[in-house]
Order: structure tokens, then C-alpha cells, then sequence
């Protein structure tokens, strides 16, 4: 007696219902192209937008840090606004560092302008600020260098920081 091999039973897929779905020509050639780009069929890939919009309402987006590095973010933010805004005395800090440093620039441009380097300067100004403000400060250099004349010991009666 011979036995007869047993047949494979092939696994019932699931039943699917049937949908029809209605849509403009550059739509449906959209949804084409979509599914040619994700290797699918049309009714594949259309199945798989509405599976996956549907998931992303369910669980919400996903977060790159947890509540713990959220806080701890906020309280970096809020301490860095609290070093740009600075003090009351900040305004006036920096109108003092400006002065210094323009004093400073004022004192050594006229020390090149002495040595006959004048154009040079000119030139180096125009290169970083541009050449209309280079001619303003140049011309606000030379305002301030007209030689006065040295006043005598006797018509001072304080001390010259400068001798």
C-alpha cells in the first residue's frame, strides 16, 4: 500500500475588504510615483500612509529629550538670558570699555600719523570698516592733532600726567 504524500496546507490570508478611492489625475500619478519609490502597489502604499497616520496620532512625535533634559535646558536658557541682560551697571560698563579702547585707538593712529605712515592707516581702516569710515574717523584723528602749544611750568598748578 502506497501513502500518498500529505499537500501543504496554504496559510488563508486575512480577507480584505475592497475600496474604491477617487482622486484627480496628478494625484493618483503622486501616489504612483510614491509607491514605484518604495518598491509597493498602489494599494499597498496607500494602506501603509493611512497605518502609519494613524499610529503617529496615537502616540504622539517622538521626543529627543525627556522631561528630566527638557528642565534641565530651560534652566541653561533662562540662566544664559540672565547674562546677556546683565545688571543695572552693565550699560555703563560697556560705555567705559568703549572710551578706553577709543582713547587707546585715538592715542596710537596719532603716533602713526607722526611717523608718516598716514596712508598706510588709511588703507588698513578702509580694508576692515570701508572707505566712508575710515575717511570719518581718519578726518576726527587729524581734527585732534592740531599741536597746542606746550603750556610753561609756571600757568600749571596740577601735575602733567603726561610728561
Amino acid at each position: 500500500m502506497a501513502v500518498r504524500p500529505r499537500r501543504s496546507r496554504r496559510k488563508r490570508l486575512p480577507t480584505s475588504k475592497h475600496l474604491t478611492v477617487t482622486a484627480t489625475d496628478d494625484e493618483w500619478e503622486m501616489v504612483g510615483t510614491g509607491a514605484a519609490r518604495s518598491g509597493l502597489s498602489r494599494a499597498r502604499y496607500l494602506v501603509g500612509l493611512a497605518m502609519r497616520d494613524g499610529a503617529e496620532a496615537s502616540e504622539g512625535p517622538v521626543l529627543a529629550l525627556n522631561s528630566v533634559q527638557q528642565r534641565e535646558l530651560l534652566a541653561c536658557h533662562r540662566g544664559i538670558l540672565t547674562l546677556l541682560e546683565g545688571d543695572g551697571d552693565t550699560a555703563s560698563l560697556i560705555a567705559d570699555i568703549q572710551a578706553r579702547v577709543a582713547a587707546m585707538f585715538t592715542v596710537w593712529a596719532k603716533d602713526v600719523i607722526a611717523r608718516g605712515r598716514e596712508v598706510d592707516l588709511h588703507g588698513e581702516l578702509a580694508r576692515i570698516v570701508g572707505e566712508d569710515q575710515a575717511t570719518v574717523v581718519m578726518t576726527s584723528i587729524k581734527r585732534s592733532t592740531t599741536k597746542r602749544p606746550r603750556p610753561s611750568a609756571a600757568d600749571t598748578d596740577q601735575p602733567d600726567l603726561f610728561a
